[in-house]
Formats: structure tokens, C-alpha cells, sequence
């Protein structure tokens, strides 16, 4: 991460980019008007580039340093706890909804929360465009120019639409502990593709610590893990298309060479190639007709719109983390749903709580505390560099 002014002539209208880094300072009319300041208040702000949130500005409600820490990392622990809880949630949703004696239809479900997520969305951008800065950039220019801004959507909603047909199905065929061991392996696929795509630099001992979190995770759900070969395998599918798809979106947060992705843009343009890619498969040969499922999907609509809302939610609340943090940033939020797990199978189910657990939650929470300690004082864990030792003619002279 550095500290500099934005460069001329990265990109073709900076408006809209430096709004964004702003967080929406511009009215809706001014968001891609030529003539208005980039900077209203002062022409001199600092930009801050890095892959934490791509442009953003040095904010002056905090005055000190410390008061700056403390805001940021409170702002972001409350998006990471409202990302894990709408997962959650919708995790529960949708393994109720899509029971054998409800709605089996994973298919038709995505295609249903991808649709509300389309519709919802666009009322959102009608009504407050200023939320989506980098929609200014993405149908500008020539077709060429517009094509090759929305092919990496299409990459991404294809990868999305796979990854929520085989999450849902896997939900049936595998318990909740499988499921949240299964997503935790998302943290060392994510680390290894972002060290892979540059996005982060592989180290040793961040590589063994977040492998000592995942393995002290399966540990603590060791007991309860239930599941089928075909779950296994749909929920593995998963977890690398999923792993994928975070990279994806977190380097499009991160470029530089462009304007980077705002998480409401984001969610935008990738739920129509969701809906594109699930709806026409509705129609295949060997499904569930048309009239059965919509007699079905009017009988449970209530629940439908539920877990549509919820899926969007967490879909803006996850790209606000990744946004906000990174991919390995989001990844690692998913760690401590173990502990809450465990704790509800022996509270509420009133399930006894091994040793094994015990350790597996305690050295989870560990090897997380760990690794945010090395990311926020790197210092303190850089080895210094030998000093070269003169020679005696050296030492002599």
C-alpha cells in the first residue's frame, strides 16, 4: 500500500473514481458531470491505493491515528459479523426450503434468488445511483470497450450460479458441522489463488498459521461430521468455485490499471448472468415441469422471498467485506462459526461437548487472533537482515 496522488492518464474520466474513493460525496446530478471538483473540500487529498478497499481517500472524522484504527476496525468487524450472520442464516434457510417434502428444487431456488436479487438491486441503483461509482465506467466507450468490461461478469456469475446450485444440493445430502468445516477450507484455497494472481504475497508463517486454523476448525467438528460421497464432492465443487469467484471480484476491487469495483456494482452485474444461467436450465429435459413448480413455489412464497432477501443481503454484505478487507478477508470470517456451532449443538441440543471440541474451537480462535496480530504489526515478526561483516583489511584500514 502507498500514499500518492491519483496518476494521469490511468483512465479516461476520473470523476466518478475519485467520488467513489470519497464514498459519494457528489449529488446523483454531479456523478458524471465533467465539470464538477473532483475534490469539493480540498484539491489536495491524498489517495490511498491498496488492496483493502482500492481507493480511499484519508478520512478526517477521527483525529488521531489510534482513533482511526479503532473506527476502521470496528466498522469492519461489524461487516464481518453481519456477513457470517446473513450466511448463516441463509445457509439454515435454505437447507429448510429445499426438504424433500418442500421445495427440492436447488435450480429453481437460485434462479428465483438471483432474480430478486437483479430486481432489488436495480430499484437500489434508480434510486441512489451514488452507491454504484464504477457504473459509470462499465457501459462507456464502444461496444468493444463495453464487452470487454462486462466479460469478467460473465465469468463471475457463471461461477456463482454453479457454485449455488451445488452449495444448496449439498445442503441436503450433508449436516451443518460438514458444511461449515467444508467452507473453512476456503481460506487456504483463496490464500494460495491470491498468492498465485499477486494479490498477496506468500509467506511461510502465514501459510502455517492459517493451516493450523483450518486444521484446529475440522478438528473441532470431528464429531459431528455427517455426510454423503455426493455431498462430499458437490461441497468441495463449492468451495473451490466459491474461492474463485472472491479472488475474482477482489482483484477487480484492487486493479489499478482501471476504476475498481464498488460492492453494490459488483452484486449488480453479476446476478442477470446468474438468473441467465440457471433460468433456461429450468426448462431441460428430466426436471420438475414448469406448472409443478410454480404451484409448489406459490404454496411455499413466503419462504421464497425470505431466503431471496437474505441471499441479497449477504451477497452486498460480502462484497462490502471483501471490499473493505480482501477475499482471505472474508474467507476468514467463516472461522469462528464453528465455535458458535458447538456451542448451540451443546447448549441448545443439549449434545455432550468433547476434549477434542474443546481444543478444536480454542486453537480455531487461536490461530485467528494469531493472524491478525501478524497483519496488523508485520514488524514485530520481519526477521532482520544480516549485516555484512567487513573484511580484516577492512577492519585493518
Amino acid at each position: 500500500m502507498f500514499i500518492g496522488t491519483p496518476r494521469d492518464g490511468d483512465f479516461q474520466d476520473t470523476l466518478a473514481q475519485e467520488n467513489y474513493a470519497h464514498g459519494g460525496l457528489f449529488d446523483d446530478g454531479e456523478l458524471c458531470n465533467e465539470d464538477a471538483p473532483l475534490f469539493p473540500d480540498d484539491d489536495k487529498k491524498k489517495i490511498t491505493y491498496g488492496l483493502d478497499g482500492g481507493f480511499e481517500p484519508e478520512r478526517s472524522l477521527p483525529q488521531s491515528s489510534g482513533a482511526v484504527s479503532v473506527f476502521v476496525m470496528m466498522r469492519r468487524l461489524g461487516n464481518a459479523t453481519s456477513s457470517v450472520v446473513l450466511s448463516l442464516t441463509l445457509l439454515a434457510m435454505n437447507r429448510y426450503l429445499t426438504h424433500e417434502h418442500r421445495f427440492p428444487y436447488p435450480i429453481a431456488v437460485g434462479a428465483f434468488q438471483a432474480l430478486c436479487t437483479c430486481v432489488c438491486m436495480a430499484i437500489v441503483y434508480l434510486a441512489t445511483p451514488r452507491l454504484f461509482p464504477a457504473m459509470c465506467f462499465i457501459w462507456k466507450g464502444s461496444i468493444k470497450d463495453k464487452i470487454a468490461s462486462y466479460t469478467p461478469f460473465l465469468t463471475l456469475g457463471i461461477l456463482s450460479a454453479i457454485n449455488l446450485v451445488c452449495s444448496i444440493t449439498a445442503y441436503r445430502q450433508a449436516s451443518p458441522a460438514f458444511v461449515i468445516a467444508t467452507n473453512t477450507l476456503d481460506v487456504l484455497v483463496v490464500y494460495v489463488l491470491m498468492a498465485t494472481t499477486g494479490l498477496e504475497r506468500m509467506q511461510i508463517r502465514f501459510a502455517a498459521v492459517l493451516s493450523y486454523t483450518v486444521f484446529s476448525v475440522l478438528l473441532a467438528a470431528s464429531n459431528l461430521l455427517t455426510f454423503t460421497r455426493a455431498g462430499a464432492v458437490l461441497q468441495l465443487v463449492s468451495c473451490l468455485l466459491r474461492s474463485a469467484q472472491t479472488v475474482g471480484i477482489n482483484s477487480l476491487m484492487a486493479r489499478e490499471d482501471a476504476p475498481p469495483l464498488d460492492p453494490f456494482s459488483s452484486v449488480l452485474l453479476t446476478a442477470p448472468v446468474v438468473f441467465g444461467t440457471l433460468a433456461p436450465s429450468l426448462l431441460l429435459p428430466g426436471l420438475e415441469p414448469m406448472q409443478t413448480l410454480l404451484q409448489k413455489g406459490y404454496e411455499w412464497r413466503t419462504h421464497l422471498a425470505a431466503s431471496a432477501c437474505l441471499a441479497c443481503s449477504a451477497q452486498v454484505a460480502a462484497a462490502t467485506l471483501i471490499h473493505q478487507t480482501s477475499a482471505l478477508g472474508l474467507a476468514l470470517a467463516n472461522v469462528p462459526n464453528i465455535v458458535y456451532l458447538v456451542a448451540f449443538t451443546g447448549v441448545v441440543l443439549r449434545v455432550p461437548i468433547s476434549w477434542m471440541q474443546i481444543c478444536g474451537c480454542g486453537g480455531a480462535v487461536l490461530g485467528l487472533v494469531i493472524y491478525i496480530i501478524m497483519k496488523l504489526t508485520p514488524e514485530k515478526f520481519e526477521v532482520p537482515a544480516e549485516q555484512p561483516h567487513d573484511s580484516e583489511w577492512e577492519e585493518f584500514a
